[in-house]
């Protein structure tokens, strides 16, 4: 029996800014951990309504990447797999319930006051890499011969 832990997480950016969520001390993506034979989209669906009160739009789901690393809460070998989702209504709307402490939609740039966990950081930093979130910077790069 492997000691590898399976986590769902999704993901939702609007305006390039990502929504991470608060548990305990550590800024993570919105999802949790499958229960039984509950698929991967089942699973950020219940998650999202009961950590966050919010509903996702489950024909949006698509895949990204899984990413290994540590859980930051028990200190065990995670892999968690990442969707992109869309949330029906407004984000306004979406409030810490639950294990959840707090709802953050977040720039990448401000990423370094949140997040704390080698892992979300990978996810994050790849998100960045494949040009799904951009950093400040690029925003505001002009040609010199426009």
């Amino acid at each position: 029996m492997s000691n590898l832990v399976t986590a769902i997480g999704g993901i939702f950016i609007r305006d390039n800014r990502l929504l991470i969520v608060r548990k305990k001390n550590t800024w993570i993506l919105p999802g949790g951990k499958p229960e039984g034979d509950e698929s991967d989209i089942v699973c950020l669906a219940l998650e999202f309504r009961e950590e966050l009160g919010g509903k996702i739009d489950p024909d949006s789901v698509r895949p990204y990447k899984n990413f290994g690393g540590v859980s930051p809460h028990r200190g065990k070998p995670l892999e968690v797999r990442t969707y992109f989702v869309n949330i029906l209504g407004e984000t306004d709307s979406l409030r810490a319930q639950s294990e959840i402490l707090q709802v953050a939609l977040v720039k990448y740039l401000d990423m370094v006051d949140y997040i704390n966990s080698d892992l979300t950081w990978s996810m994050v930093g790849s998100l960045h890499d494949d040009h799904y979130l951009r950093s400040d910077l690029s925003l505001v790069r002009r040609d010199p011969y426009a």
